[in-house]
Parts: structure tokens; C-alpha cells; sequence
């Protein structure tokens, strides 16, 4: 949960225990449901349980092109903002790796960043976040097209 949304926006609670966390804090300009979750993990424990069975049918009524809360800053930023708001609840090693990742959506993924990623994912995927990056900056003709 501190490193990843795996709450979604989609959480049924008990309305005393968000009341308990102060709601959702209106002042977040993005992130504000990651923000939510982690503060009623900290005080109340981090069990989630996924059902495949539908609770509810939602409707969205946004303009194609409406301005959403959800992309009123980069990305980028909004990890380091969330940090900053629950810096408590992160440890050393946690707090490289969110921020290895808001360095990673700038284009700024050092070889530290390679490095501790690879040894938390252990896969390969640090290596061609890196090596993509600074393939980039050699020759901007290198960049990869829409998948």
C-alpha cells in the first residue's frame, strides 16, 4: 500500500473510521484516494479484500475534456506531495522507492534508482526503465512509439 494504489477508489468502510481519519482531506490535489487508504490502514490495519462479485453500479458524467481533480498536477509531484503528507508511515526503503518512481516519470531514473528497484522488483524491468531513459537523452529519434 505505501508504494502502490491497490485500493483503487472504490472502498467500502465503515463511515465512523473515516470520520476517525478526518475524511478525505480536500486540500490533496491529487492522490486523494491513495491518501485516504493509507491513513485508514495506519490507524485501523491494511486488509483489503477484492470481490469479483458487483456491490453497486456507478455512472460518470464527465465531459470527455472536463478538468478533473485526479490530473491537476504531474503525477511526478503528487508522489513526492504524498510523501510529504505521510512521511510518518514510511520507512527508509520505502520512502527511495516512491521516490524513485516520481524521479523515474521525470526522466530523471539514476543508477541508484536502478539499482534499489531491482533488488525490491526483482525482475528486469528497472533495467529497461533506465536504459530507455538514457537511450532518450543520447538521440530523441530513439524514442519508443505508442504500444
Amino acid at each position: 500500500m505505501l508504494l502502490k494504489n491497490l485500493a483503487t477508489n472504490q472502498v467500502l468502510t465503515r463511515t465512523g473510521r473515516l470520520q476517525d481519519i478526518g475524511g478525505f482531506r480536500e486540500d490533496v490535489r491529487r492522490l486523494q484516494d491513495w491518501d485516504t487508504w493509507l491513513r485508514l490502514c495506519s490507524a485501523y490495519g491494511g486488509r483489503f479484500y477484492r470481490t469479483r462479485t458487483p456491490l453497486y453500479v456507478m455512472h460518470h458524467d464527465h465531459a470527455a475534456k472536463a478538468q478533473r481533480v485526479s490530473r491537476s498536477i504531474a503525477l511526478d509531484v503528487a508522489l513526492e506531495e504524498l510523501y510529504e503528507r505521510n512521511r510518518d508511515l514510511y520507512d527508509a526503503g520505502s520512502r527511495r522507492l516512491l521516490l524513485s518512481h516520481a524521479r523515474e516519470l521525470r526522466g530523471e531514473f539514476s543508477l541508484w534508482d536502478l539499482w534499489l528497484n531491482t533488488l525490491h522488483r526483482r525482475n528486469s524491468g528497472p533495467l529497461r526503465i533506465y536504459l530507455r531513459q538514457r537511450l532518450r537523452k543520447l538521440d530523441p529519434a530513439l524514442r519508443p512509439g505508442p504500444k
